[in-house]
Formats: C-alpha cells, structure tokens, sequence
C-alpha cells in the first residue's frame, strides 16, 4: 500500500506548477507522519497487553523496542532527533489540567512541522472515547508547534479538527480524486 501511495504523490508533484508541487509535499509529509503515528497506536496495543492495559511513554516505547527505526528516530527527546518528512513526534505528557496524564487511560503522540509551517496532528488514545483513538489536525501557528498537553474540549473544539476514520485505501482514492485535473 505504501508504494500505491509514493506512486500517488509523485503523480501528485509531477503534474503541477510550484504551488501545487508544494501543496501535494505537504500533503505527502502529512500523509507519512499519520501512517507513523498509526505505528505508534499499534505500538501502545502492544505494550497495554504487557502492561495491564496502561499505556506507556514514547521513551518507555522505546525501550521496550515497541517503536523503532525513523519514528523513533524522529523522537523529539531522542540524543539528535532526525525528522521524517519535515516532522518530528512529541509525547503528550501532561493532561489538560496540566497535572500527570492519567496513562492508564489516555497517551498521545503529536506530529510537529519543524519548520513551524504545516498541519500539527495529534493520534489521541482514550478509553473514555467510544472509538478509543482519533486523530486530530491543526495549523502548526495555532497550537505554538508540539503539543505536550491533552488538549482541553474547548481547544480540541476551537483549534482542532477531528479527522474521520477511513481505511488507507479510502485515502488513495482520495488523493486519485486530487490529482485528476
């Protein structure tokens, strides 16, 4: 599927002027930090089976070798952090109180633009949510760039937007649709 999806976007870039080429590159960015924060959902399965259903720190992902190659390597806590596509991954750490996330019921992982240009987009884990995870997206100037803290109903109401659920090849036939003149 990820080939369909390369193939995609270089269909994307190839036929367009600068703006659009530079659009469809952000849109490809975007597209591989959500397909890295899926690892990182996969990732949190794995370790609430070994952790009686807690979930655990990127660092703790880490470790236990949960999380590896470029997401890892594009941990912002990591010795030299090496971005993917322009992104980088921040924790979420703290709860929207601003007190220790409860990990027994919540983690998230946020993508950055470290350029500070692009979509911020957070993968929010909660038991307390009926589908349990979401991703959420909003301009990088909005949010100050990585988000560190479970964001408030009002911020996730005001900044963010909830993306739907889809299959990764409800989003090929997405960008089909976008690169069609």
């Amino acid at each position: 599927m990820n080939i369909r999806l390369a193939a995609v976007a270089l269909l994307l870039v190839a036929g367009c002027n600068g703006a659009q080429r530079e659009a469809a590159e952000r849109q490809a960015a975007e597209t591989k930090a959500a397909s890295l924060l899926k690892r990182y959902q996969s990732a949190q399965g794995v370790h609430r089976m070994e952790h009686d259903g807690a979930y655990g720190s990127m660092a703790e992902l880490i470790a236990a070798r949960h999380v590896e190659g470029e997401l890892a390597q594009a941990y912002d806590k990591s010795a030299s952090p090496t971005p993917v596509d322009g992104y980088l991954f921040a924790d979420i750490e703290a709860g929207s109180d601003g007190g220790a996330l409860q990990k027994s019921r919540q983690a998230g992982l946020c993508a950055y633009p470290k350029s500070g240009q692009g979509k911020v987009i957070l993968m929010l884990l909660d038991t307390a949510d009926p589908e349990e995870w979401a991703f959420y997206s909003a301009d990088a100037k909005s949010t100050g760039g990585a988000v560190r803290r479970w964001p408030s109903v009002y911020d996730l109401a005001s900044k963010f937007m909830r993306a739907k659920q889809y299959t990764p090849q409800d989003a090929v036939k997405e960008a089909e649709k976008k690169a069609q003149p």
